[in-house]
């Protein structure tokens, strides 16, 4: 028998609760912003992304901080290795120059997994939200999954799924 995959639990998963997963992705940035992030207020913002009603007012400001983080990767992709989110996807640590020691080197894997890690992670949660602003992003996280439902490629799945748009 083959192993299970650790992705196959996230296709009959509640939505809520991969939202809550991915919630949880960005507590250090919501307690800057001063979003609440207790269980409770989490929970509430979770359950009514998933039965797509507006979130209540504690999670007005998530969308835009969102937003604004994958913007930040972005830039980060584009200024410190020429490469667009997609690009960087398929690209790997052979395909990036710019450093001459292995301290160096880990500094720029680090620096462009960061990036690629905050972008998907953030453009699943949008989705899931109801915010199609950054929904080409997880596209391009389905495509970049080959069809082996990894964990990312799942929840790009179930985001897609979930904000109505093709997959």
């Amino acid at each position: 028998m083959p192993p299970t995959s650790p992705a196959a639990h996230l296709l009959t998963a509640p939505t809520a609760d991969l939202i809550n997963l991915l919630l949880q992705q960005f507590k250090r940035p919501f307690v800057e912003h001063e979003i609440d992030t207790s269980p409770e207020a989490l929970h509430l913002i979770a359950e009514a992304a998933a039965a797509h009603q507006p979130l209540p007012p504690n999670g007005d400001s998530i969308c835009p901080l969102l937003q604004s983080i994958i913007r930040e990767s972005e830039a980060a992709l584009h200024e410190g290795f020429d490469f667009t989110f997609a690009e960087s996807l398929y690209k790997t640590m052979e395909d990036v120059t710019g450093w001459t020691s292995t301290a160096e080197f880990l500094d720029r894997a680090n620096d462009k997994s960061t990036a690629e890690l905050r972008i998907s992670t953030a453009a699943l949660l949008l989705a899931f939200l109801g915010d199609a602003a950054f929904v080409a992003h997880v596209h391009t996280v389905l495509a970049a999954d080959e069809g082996t439902q990894d964990v990312d490629g799942v929840l790009a799945m179930r985001a897609l799924q979930h904000l109505g748009s093709d997959v």
